[in-house]
């Protein structure tokens, strides 16, 4: 024991002391001791003190049995208490049961100490299990509808009952620490008595209550319960899980076509909170639906009725919602049909006021409809019911319909009272008769009074004449005499007409409003007018437009489009002999595809006659179909269908001493020069290039010349010594090159004189619509007006109904032809996208400079702003695409490395593969540093092959392409920009486009180097995208301007 000779204060020596005294009257009821290092231990207890309980620990050093730290629960628990005073007499009285003698823990004794502790607590609490006593539920259920849930609680000492209070001793019922033992009760009694006892704070004698709040838990917590009993009989019951849907018995009573609705049996219902509850037989069920008790009562003792009115709103819409709830029962009672018909009807009226009373008209298999009256605009009953014939016809409103007939009502001044409108402001009694009328025939039928016939307007249609001529010394412009009639011949004044114009449908003729009928065509027909006209003089009975010829068969066939739709409108037109012969023509070449029509005033060339494929000769009188009528076009067929053989053809079917000049990619010169020498070899041709003295030269001798041949970046230069000239024909070849109307390209060829232009491109759209109307500038200027409104109306206000007008303004002069319509001999060509995973070292790096540029870049758009920062964005978007194809394209020293690019290894494994199948390849990079990496890899692989980039000569471009065609190289490396015109490659069948490009239309000339006339295999192409990189959202713009471009050039439409 303690040497009490230790402690210096009599305060220590007390607690000291009253610790020994716990410890010796076995107050402390539970102990637990650990150890928690080789020198220390950890001692826990609990000591109960006229029943308030302790919780002390003390941690003990072994070296020399001193409290090295220690707590307790009790108000001294800063300092020394007797209660931790107590655990250390416990552990000096048993440490010699697991001590040895150098005061060093014996395991083995150690765990042998604890496994008793163990036991003697396990033996302690089993003491308390008797399980003698037990319980059972009585439910008390006093009326029909019980508001409260009423219980009794019995209890049983084996089968006998016995008092709670009075058959079970204190002692029992409670141990040391005051706590109930439950443990006197079976499992499945504990928790309800728990229960009671925490709502009640006792244990009920009596019948008890459980709140209404509480009776949805209580149901729950008991419905495991075995021992639940019904009071008044005794019988057990149980607690269903499921639903119970009780029956709803509805039935016709044949009183005028009432209904009555009531349950078919008793019912004893319990309400709570959130659940009502149904006893039957013997078991308590819970509902899907809470009713107020006054419901249950109607629907228990009596019956609710339901009016004809009520019938279809509670079919259509409280049965649907209650059917899970309810087991209802109306089969054969009650004949429900839906209305053959229905409309609202409105029946106007006037006192000295415009009414309108709104109504429903049912049909009932009857021509005649049954008029409804309702509330109008109302939430309520909304599913009309008409008894008719021993039948009920339903209908369903329409609230949306509604709403929308109050809109249009409320904008003429009318108010809804006593279920009618009513329109008492006069400031827009005309309008309303002028328009509002008409809106409010578009929602229902309309009925009349007598008193409203002697306020309504005339209706009449209107006939127009179009007189065109052209302007005198105008040549190609033309004047547009518009005269407007109704059909009994009366002239109308022009500013009638500029009302309906402005959608106006009513106007003023001699003092009387007439309603035109179709003054929406006549407003369609002005603004297609408005919508060309360079100027427009209005006179007292008549409008003179003044149109570019160009516009004249727009204007034209969108009239008679107008025509097509609207037969009560008629439109005549006096044309002069010449738009006469245009529309003749038009129709019979362009819409029938009939060619004789110029056969005898036009031939083909000897040299070619049976040279050209069908549509090529269509292509060529096409070419002549304009020229009779001095326009210009653009001849956009696809990519390898010998455009540049039909203008040639056309050029040379020319009876002209001027020459024609071509203007084409440098890269395309000597392809011209070699196409007009195989298909025309007595054709005198000049290809102007060199320098500047040199081109001097050859432009003061283009007089002595049939064909004139130059380049874009030398007409540039050039442009002022080809301005004295006046050719026949002027042909922009890859039309693309003035796509940007601000370059001084486009504005070069602007400058030339030529008495007809034409452009050769199989992608006049490859962005967006500014390009379209870049190169129809020079073809044709006044086609699509001037640069701004033209904008302003289609591409800054986009939209489908916009691009659908564009597309009917420039189809005379768009020809347009797909390879796989008018080449059905050539084979299919299949695009397929291979994705390659980033190598890790590629991957890393792709990271690293993501964060870096896009930090860069946000600070800089920060600081500058968007517009200033484009620069920048497109330089990180290019480091971002150069790293997606290699490294070693931002850096060099990645170049030595050994499986850099995912890319570079995935093509390796293709070219293997195509090889030693015998296929010949192209391989398109717009990096020439790319090619030269490419080049390295292919020559591991030891397989020959050629080249081609922007900067190989000429001459080397010629020998590199026929190496490639005539002998058993396999693979062609070119530059995309460089290769993707001019080129033709029929010997190769795959293509791989190693990087995508922005453009989607370059990538399509690219691949149809190979995909042409002359191809005889499937032409497998493949485009090699580096994942989870910038590269994929290339692949998704690409798409989007796609679409743009089969939109506009969908052929289809063209013609």
């Amino acid at each position: 024991m303690l040497d009490l000779g230790l402690f210096d204060s009599i305060q220590e020596k007390i607690i000291i002391e009253t610790g020994e005294n716990y410890f010796t009257k076995n107050l402390i009821k539970e102990f637990d001791i650990s150890q928690i290092s080789d020198s220390s231990l950890l001692l826990k207890g609990t000591i109960t003190i006229d029943e308030k309980s302790f919780y002390p620990e003390v941690v003990i050093r072994l070296t020399d049995n001193s409290v090295s730290t220690s707590y307790c629960t009790c108000e001294d628990y800063n300092d020394f208490c007797s209660h931790r005073a107590a655990l250390v007499f416990k552990f000096l009285n048993d440490q010699k049961l697991f001590l040895n003698d150098d005061n060093s823990l014996n395991d083995n004794n150690f765990k042998d100490y604890k496994r008793q502790i163990a036991k003697s607590r396990f033996f302690k609490s089993t003491h308390r299990i008797s399980e003698r006593y037990s319980v059972k539920l009585f439910l008390i259920l006093d009326e029909f509808f019980n508001n409260e849930l009423r219980f009794r609680l019995n209890f049983y000492k084996g089968d006998d009952p016995i008092n709670f209070y009075t058959d079970i001793s204190y002692n029992e019922k409670w141990d040391e620490q005051r706590n109930f033992n439950y443990t006197l009760f079976p499992m499945k009694d504990r928790l309800i008595i728990k229960t009671l006892q925490d709502w009640f704070e006792h244990i009920p004698e009596e019948d008890f209550l459980i709140p209404k709040d509480k009776v949805d838990q209580f149901i729950k917590l008991v419905s495991d319960f075995p021992e639940l009993y019904v009071s008044s009989n005794n019988t057990k019951f149980e607690v269903s899980k499921d639903y119970l849907k009780p029956k709803l018995v509805v039935r016709y009573t044949e009183e005028n076509g009432l209904v009555n609705v009531k349950f078919d049996k008793p019912l004893q219902i319990i309400d709570g909170n959130f659940h009502q509850w149904i006893l039957k037989e013997n078991i308590l069920f819970p509902l899907r639906i809470k009713l107020p008790e006054i419901v249950w009562n109607f629907l228990y003792n009596d019956y609710i009725k339901l009016e004809q009115s009520e019938i279809a709103d509670f079919y259509y819409d409280i049965i649907p919602r209650i059917s899970n709830s309810f087991d209802i029962d109306f089969s054969g009672t009650v004949n429900l049909e839906n209305a053959s018909k229905y409309n609202y009807s409105f029946f106007c009226d006037y006192d000295g006021n415009i009414t309108i009373k709104p109504d429903i008209a049912i049909y009932c298999d009857e021509e005649t409809p049954s008029i409804i009256d309702f509330k109008f605009g109302s939430s309520e009953n909304i599913y009309m019911t008409l008894y008719k014939n021993n039948k009920y016809y339903i209908c369903k409103r329409n609230l949306l319909q509604e709403k929308k007939i109050f809109i249009i009502l409320k904008q003429y001044n009318f108010t809804y009272e006593d279920n009618k409108f009513v329109q008492k402001d006069k400031i827009r009694f005309k309008s309303f008769l002028e328009e509002g009328l008409n809106k409010l025939r578009s929602e229902g039928e309309i009925f009349f009074s007598d008193e409203f016939k002697k306020i309504m307007i005339e209706k009449n249609y209107i006939t127009v004449e179009l007189n065109i001529e052209f302007e005198e010394n105008e040549p190609q412009d033309l004047k547009i005499h518009e005269y407007y009639y109704l059909t009994n011949g009366y002239k109308i004044d022009s500013d009638s007409i500029e009302k309906i114009q402005s959608n106006k449908r009513f106007i003023e003729i001699e003092g009387t409003t007439t309603a035109i009928e179709n003054y929406n065509e006549i407003r369609q027909l002005k603004n297609i007018l408005a919508s060309v006209a360079l100027n427009v003089k209005k006179l007292p009975n008549q409008f003179i437009t003044k149109i570019d010829i160009s516009h004249f068969l727009y204007v034209y066939d969108e009239i008679n489009k107008i025509l097509q739709t609207s037969p009560d409108t008629k439109v005549s037109f006096t044309l002069p002999q010449k738009l006469e012969k245009m529309i003749t023509v038009r129709d019979a070449f362009v819409k029938n595809q009939d060619i004789s029509i110029f056969k005898k005033k036009v031939s083909i060339p000897n040299e070619v006659k049976d040279v050209l494929r069908p549509y090529q000769k269509f292509g060529f009188f096409w070419f002549h179909f304009l020229k009779e009528f001095n326009f210009g076009g653009i001849l956009a067929d696809d990519m390898g269908l010998g455009k540049t053989v039909q203008v040639l053809t056309f050029i040379k079917s020319l009876d002209s001493a001027k020459p024609s000049l071509i203007v084409c990619p440098t890269s395309l010169l000597f392809n011209w020069q070699n196409e007009i020498n195989k298909f025309f070899p007595n054709t005198k041709v000049l290809v102007i290039k060199g320098n500047i003295n040199d081109r001097k030269t050859f432009i003061s001798h283009i007089n002595r010349y049939e064909i004139i041949v130059t380049s874009y970046s030398l007409l540039r230069n050039d442009v002022e010594m080809y301005q004295i000239y006046d050719f026949e024909v002027i042909v922009l070849d890859e039309a693309n090159h003035i796509k940007n109307p601000n370059t001084n390209v486009s504005n070069a060829v602007k400058q030339l004189s030529g008495n007809h232009k034409f452009v050769l491109t199989g992608t006049p759209v490859e962005n967006n619509l500014v390009e379209l109307w870049s190169i129809f500038s020079f073809v044709s200027p006044m086609l699509l007006g001037k640069f701004k409104p033209f904008k302003d109306y289609y591409v800054d206000n986009f939209s489908e109904s916009r691009l659908e007008e564009l597309k009917s303004r420039i189809s005379p002069f768009v020809l347009r032809r797909n390879k796989i319509d008018v080449l059905k001999e050539l084979p299919p060509k299949i695009i397929q996208t291979f994705e390659a995973e980033l190598s890790p070292t590629q991957k890393n790096l792709y990271q690293d400079i993501l964060i870096e540029v896009s930090e860069s870049v946000m600070s800089r758009i920060r600081k500058e702003g968007l517009q200033k920062s484009k620069i920048h964005v497109l330089a990180a978007l290019l480091k971002l695409r150069q790293i997606a194809n290699h490294p070693g394209l931002i850096d060099k020293s990645y170049l030595e490395g050994e499986e850099m690019s995912g890319k570079t290894e995935l093509l390796k494994e293709i070219l293997i593969e195509s090889v030693d199948a015998g296929h010949k390849i192209l391989i398109f990079s717009q990096f020439t540093q790319m090619l030269s990496i490419l080049r390295r890899e292919i020559e591991s692989l030891s397989f020959d092959y050629s080249y081609l980039d922007g900067s190989t000569h000429e001459i080397k471009r010629k020998d590199e392409v026929q190496k490639f065609r005539e002998t058993d190289i396999p693979i062609f490396l070119i530059s995309l920009r460089a290769g993707s015109y001019g080129l033709n490659l029929p010997e190769a069948d795959i293509v791989i486009i190693f990087d995508p490009w922005w453009n989607p239309m370059v990538e399509m000339q690219a691949i149809d180097r190979a995909h042409r006339i002359g191809q005889h295999k499937t032409v497998n192409v493949y485009k090699l995208i580096s994942k989870d990189t910038i590269e994929e959202k290339i692949i998704q713009l690409q798409e989007k301007k796609r679409k743009l471009f089969d939109s506009v050039m969908n052929v289809n439409n063209i013609f």
